[in-house]
């Protein structure tokens, strides 16, 4: 009995030096980093619908991660001022507040952020607390029209660079008419030229990305001296680190629905890093949520329109957008009185759950100011169109080739999109949004029509 007693008194003394031996892995020549990030935010400053998500809960994993580590940063890969109503109303100047609170320590321009223009980027880069990044965009005197291509940060004895890569497919998914003067680079000149300029500033060098997952990927062989790339813009999430010609990829989904970490350890003395290690944090409704970022989103909540959360109709079963797309083209056909109606897929943002539906929801489904516009196309070209993928088209009459056809669409679309054939074109100032929330407001309770 007194041996037993001696051993467990023994095990119990050395039970710490243990566990301090198991939780040190790397001696003190090895720096740990922390890299959260966030990507394709889309304006989910708030908690999405089944209570999860939002910026206040995501401020909070900050504050826990840095009281771990305070060697932490984090970043976000773009596309976070654009798609909902918080977003609209507040011209996209609403997230980029909330993302102060939040502690992000940089941003990418995405895409969306171009989408009001120039003008707008440059209130966004005014009002944040933190750089936007972006190597390869410059206006026409070729000045960035980002903070910075790249930044140092210095935690512990590393020294991180971050550089940011926009989209070059922008000219393509913008208005031009708001991006006109601008010039956005191939990734791969941007990226060199940043790392010469970098020059020995930074131990380590990452890229925060908007190209998309299939870009990042194939971007992959023709890197030197990047070890990590954090993306965005195909909204997927990556579980873990995906490798690709010794780069690793990591997506966090969209909509703040994830959180996206990644834990190096760079060894000091070796002057590389020895062990990466990533994964997505599920922003669950269990997580607390920021006390002082919740109360900032109320107050930024204050100033949208009253009604965002009535009751429109009900969905007995939720409709995705292979769904919604012919079904908002329709309405684009009914309110103009044209004879077909089309929609681009982009356009349709979101699918609708099953249950109440609200103005709030149609936001995300079409947070854009599109308006509504018409064009004239023959049958023989009009039926190219009918064919093509990325466009959603309504039901219309059956098309004979001579004869010419009245299309409604969005002014967007027009303007970027080439409608071979197509003449007269014009334009209204309805906004497609308002017509799809009028076309849905029933008697509470009663079925939606799509």
């Amino acid at each position: 009995m007194q041996l037993g007693t001696r051993w467990k008194r023994l095990g119990l003394s050395i039970l710490p030096l243990l566990l301090s031996l198991f939780s040190c892995s790397y001696g003190p020549e090895v720096e740990h980093l922390t890299i959260l990030f966030t990507g394709d935010l889309e304006g989910h400053a708030a908690t999405r619908r089944d209570g999860s998500g939002g910026l206040a809960r995501i401020a909070a994993l900050k504050k826990q991660t840095l009281a771990e580590n305070p060697r932490t940063i984090l970043l976000d890969a773009g596309d976070a001022v654009v798609g909902t109503a918080l977003a609209t109303e507040s011209r996209g100047e609403a997230l980029v507040r909330l993302m102060n609170r939040a502690g992000y320590d940089a941003a990418l321009l995405g895409n969306h952020e171009f989408d009001l223009g120039p003008e707008q980027v440059a209130r966004y880069r005014e009002l944040a607390g933190f750089p936007y990044l972006a190597a390869n965009v410059q206006d026409e005197s070729g000045r960035l029209k980002a903070d910075a291509a790249f930044r140092v940060f210095p935690l512990g004895r590393v020294r991180l660079g971050v550089i940011g890569v926009a989209n070059p497919n922008t000219v393509h998914l913008v208005n031009p008419e708001k991006i006109r003067g601008l010039i956005f680079s191939p990734p791969e000149l941007a990226i060199r030229r940043a790392q010469d300029a970098m020059a020995d500033q930074a131990d380590v060098v990452i890229l925060l990305t908007h190209l998309g997952l299939g870009e990042d990927s194939r971007l992959t062989r023709r890197l030197e001296g990047i070890g990590l790339i954090l993306g965005g813009h195909s909204q997927v999430e990556i579980h873990g680190l995906r490798i690709k010609d010794e780069v690793r990829i990591m997506h966090a989904g969209d909509s703040g629905e994830y959180l996206g970490r990644v834990d190096l350890y760079y060894d000091v003395n070796k002057k590389k890093v020895v062990k990466w290690k990533g994964k997505l944090i599920r922003v669950k409704a269990g997580i607390p949520e920021d006390p002082d970022l919740k109360a900032a989103l109320e107050k930024e909540e204050q100033n949208l329109p009253a009604g965002l959360d009535r009751e429109l109709c009900r969905l007995w079963w939720g409709k995705d957008r292979e769904d919604l797309g012919p079904w908002v083209a329709g309405v684009i056909q009914e309110r103009l009185g044209t004879d077909f109606g089309v929609i681009n897929t982009g356009g349709v943002r979101k699918d609708l759950p099953a249950g109440p539906i609200t103005p709030e929801d149609i936001y995300e489904l079409m947070p854009f100011n599109d308006r509504l516009a018409r064009f004239e196309i023959k049958g023989r070209d009009l039926e190219q169109l009918l064919h093509a993928r990325h466009l959603y088209f309504s039901a219309g009459p059956r098309l004979r080739q001579d004869q010419t056809y009245s299309v409604g669409s969005v002014d967007f679309l027009l303007k970027i999109h080439e409608f071979p054939g197509s003449r007269n074109p014009s334009f209204s100032d309805f906004i497609l949004r308002q017509a799809l929330i009028e076309t849905l407001t029933l008697p509470k309770g009663d079925r939606c029509k799509i």
